[in-house]
């Protein structure tokens, strides 16, 4: 990735990527640190590198800028604030806010890795089987770890290995490295660690006791997943069939869809565990599990499987750690997870996995980041089954970038994608996303699978995701697809597939419908699909400024009611278009108080400021025409609609009149060709009235470049007549009646385009 002196990388704008308030963040890379977020973070990592095929910046000057003592005074900064983390979480706010100075820093802190450490010294070669190569490489990570952090290399070659654990602050640097699984089947290539230690939460409380293990590996910036602590998971709860008392172990669900044969539950405040079940009836039933306590429960009580509370550890005090957020239920003895930090891949190698091309008989993640925060990814993934990269399990603050996804997924078994999202990940930053070959899905965010997973679940939010191309074969579904996620931006890209293009719906699975699918952001796409351009079935959701290249007429764009679409192509090959819903001001000024954006025709009359005009044409003939607006573009097979209100002033003449729209064709500079008119409704206004002059025509003819909004007078001319017209008409596309006017008020208005400067649209 090409980058700019400073070490900001170019955002798309003129040159084809995102303008800067699309930008995700600089990137810097230094010797001191690695700096890494979402939306206005900054890597860095240790080492002078030299930059290979644009993937990781070598910023020289970036120590003398800041220098180490600038560095270690943030940490300290950071390590003090944190030291009097205050309950009403401004600790938390600015540690989830992108491009924060706290955000920074954190990741100044957690980047600090020093030493390389070559595989290949430890045993590695492209010769060997990959139980050598994955103990040689294994033993890098090691030896990393203990030195508190580094780099792992390997000369370039193609290497056996699957299996291999990486640890918090080692990155696996490694250009011009292929990484192939021997036989496609579990374990995946590359896993991040997941430690687990035991713990108690309190209800409401920021505050997690450890209480078995020690915290040894936990740091500040830590992601940690506390077990039951986090409410009952949305997608799986349902209600007891009949009330119980505190005693009773004979429970038996309304609903049992999706739910697995073992598992926590919580009702009210108790934790009730189960080791089976028949049919709806719970077995092996333990009530007031985990320190909670055992009580009555009516049939209109939630019950449903007990979640894990995800959270980031904002300091370490012994054996007690502080979060960024409160548990929801009290959890006592409870397994506590935390997974790497700041862990990485870089210098752009392949991971082959080597999938059957039938699948596997369990699912395989040829990289898998799970609960890892803070880490820094550019790779090509190939051949990956089920997932080629996965990010699960919470997994929050990461940033990849550059990452191509090849035949990943398995179309013969309708499963997998070739990048997930999955499972609570939040705030994570994704750049240049491309997937190509076949692959069931090619970018997947969702929140669980059909079988809930011992409290995993949950939906994934706050995750960006610029530039996403995708152009695959054999997918039978949405080749973007958003299930349950909430507040996540996808910006730009384009998506060419068999069947659908985008999907956003809300979970299906389990024996509730789970979290909605809301707050969700599309735009910028373009859609080159077999059938269905998009589906949004969620409500609650934005797309805007994309163009349908291709898609079957037999099978429309799905937008449920509550979605807000707009300049998205109203039928294939289209230009993008506002919809009905939206009123587009077609004058160069959209609050114009005069005659700007007006053609008063040559001795029909005289304008003045305010709309006045006093008509002066002694024609007799039937229609001349009082006024033009100036043109706005438009394409063949467009349903467009105007409308402008009329007022006669008292004392003048009555006068009648007709709005007019008309589409034509440019034949020159000069010359334009009629393509179809329509007349509207001839209305007479007399002295002292205001009337609302329209017109509508159901579709642009052929050839149509063009359309604008006329008045005619609809009988022979009478001297001394005067009209005041509005000055704010309206032309609106992809409609067949035309809205409210503008009123000039802009009291709580927001404009998408620049104010005042058509064509903009306010909402």
């Amino acid at each position: 990735m090409a980058t700019t002196s400073s070490g900001r990388v170019p955002m798309l704008g003129e040159n084809g990527r995102f303008p800067d308030h699309f930008a995700p963040a600089s990137v810097a890379v230094d010797a001191a640190a690695a700096v890494s977020a979402r939306d206005g973070a900054q890597l860095a990592r240790t080492g002078a590198e030299t930059a290979r095929d644009g993937s990781v910046v070598a910023a020289a000057g970036a120590i003398e800028a800041k220098g180490l003592a600038t560095l270690e005074a943030d940490r300290a900064e950071v390590a003090a604030e944190a030291a009097t983390a205050p309950t009403d979480e401004v600790m938390a706010t600015k540690i989830n806010t992108p491009g924060s100075a706290t955000e920074i820093a954190l990741s100044a802190t957690i980047g600090k890795r020093t030493g390389l450490f070559s595989a290949n010294e430890e045993g590695a070669d492209p010769a060997a089987d990959y139980q050598t190569n994955r103990a040689a490489i294994q033993s890098a990570n090691d030896k990393a770890t203990a030195a508190g952090g580094g780099t792992v290399t390997l000369e370039p070659g193609v290497y056996t290995v699957k299996g291999i654990v990486q640890d918090s602050r080692v990155i696996f640097d490694m250009p011009g490295v292929t990484l192939k699984s021997p036989d496609g089947l579990a374990p995946g290539i590359i896993t991040t660690r997941l430690n687990t230690r035991t713990g108690n939460a309190v209800k409401d409380a920021r505050t997690l006791t450890i209480t078995d293990g020690g915290t040894a590996g936990i740091e500040f910036g830590s992601r940690v997943a506390v077990f039951a602590a986090g409410g009952i998971l949305d997608s799986q709860q349902t209600v007891l069939t009949a009330a119980i008392d505190g005693v009773t172990t004979a429970l038996t669900l309304a609903n049992v869809t999706g739910l697995a044969t073992t598992g926590t539950l919580l009702v009210d405040s108790e934790l009730i565990t189960f080791t089976g079940r028949t049919g709806a009836a719970l077995t092996g039933v333990t009530r007031g599990a985990y320190g909670t306590i055992a009580a009555a429960h009516t049939t209109i009580a939630p019950i449903g499987i007990a979640r894990r509370l995800y959270a980031t550890v904002m300091k370490v005090d012994g054996n007690t750690l502080t979060l960024d957020r409160p548990a929801i239920s009290a959890a006592t003895g409870v397994p506590v997870s935390f997974g790497a930090v700041g862990s990485g891949i870089i210098g752009y190698p392949t991971i082959d996995g080597n999938k059957p091309l039938a699948g596997a008989p369990s699912s395989v993640h040829a990289v898998l980041v799970q609960l890892g925060s803070w880490g820094v990814y550019d790779l090509r993934v190939v051949n990956g089954e089920t997932g080629g990269f996965m990010f699960a399990r919470g997994a929050a603050h990461n940033h990849a970038q550059r990452i191509h996804l090849h035949d990943c997924s398995v179309p013969a078994a309708s499963k997998g994608s070739a990048l997930w999202i999955y499972q609570a990940c939040e705030r994570n930053h994704f750049e240049e996303v491309q997937v190509t070959g076949h692959a069931w899905v090619g970018v997947y965010l969702d929140d669980r699978t059909s079988t809930n997973e011992e409290g995993w679940d949950g939906p994934c939010s706050y995750n960006t995701v610029v530039t996403t191309n995708i152009d695959v074969t054999e997918s039978l579904t949405g080749v973007l697809n958003v299930v349950s996620g909430r507040y996540n931006r996808f910006l730009g890209g384009r998506l060419k597939s068999p069947k659908i293009g985008l999907n956003c719906s809300s979970n299906s699975q389990g024996s509730a419908n789970g979290a909605p699918s809301v707050g969700n952001e599309f735009a910028g796409f373009t859609f080159n699909v077999g059938e269905t351009p998009y589906t949004l079935y969620a409500s609650g959701n934005l797309l805007h400024d994309s163009y349908v290249e291709a898609s079957h007429p037999s099978f429309p764009p799905v937008v449920a009611d509550g979605n807000t679409v707009y300049a998205v192509s109203p039928a294939p090959g289209v230009a993008p278009q506002m919809p009905l819903a939206y009123r587009m001001n077609i004058l160069e000024n959209t609050r114009i108080t005069d005659w700007t954006g007006w053609e008063i025709p040559v001795a029909t009359g005289t304008g003045s400021a305010g709309g006045v005009l006093d008509v002066s044409d002694t024609a007799t003939t039937f229609n001349p025409l009082v006024y033009n607006t100036t043109p706005v573009p438009v394409g063949p097979g467009v349903p467009i609609a105007g409308a402008v209100d009329v007022t006669v002033p008292a004392g003048y003449p009555a006068i009648t009149l007709a709005a007019v729209v008309i589409a034509y064709r440019k034949i020159d500079a000069l010359n334009w060709a009629l393509t179809n008119s329509v007349v509207g409704p001839i209305i007479t206004i007399n002295p002292g009235e205001t009337k609302r002059l329209t017109a509508a025509m159901p579709a642009t003819a052929a050839l149509t470049e063009a359309a604008r909004l006329q008045i005619q007078m609809r009988t022979t001319a009478l001297a001394g007549r005067r009209i005041i017209v509005s000055p704010k008409p309206v032309l609106e596309r992809g409609v067949t009646q035309a809205g409210a006017l503008f009123n000039g008020d802009d009291t709580g208005a927001m404009w998408v385009g620049t104010a005042g400067a058509s064509p903009s649209i306010k909402f």
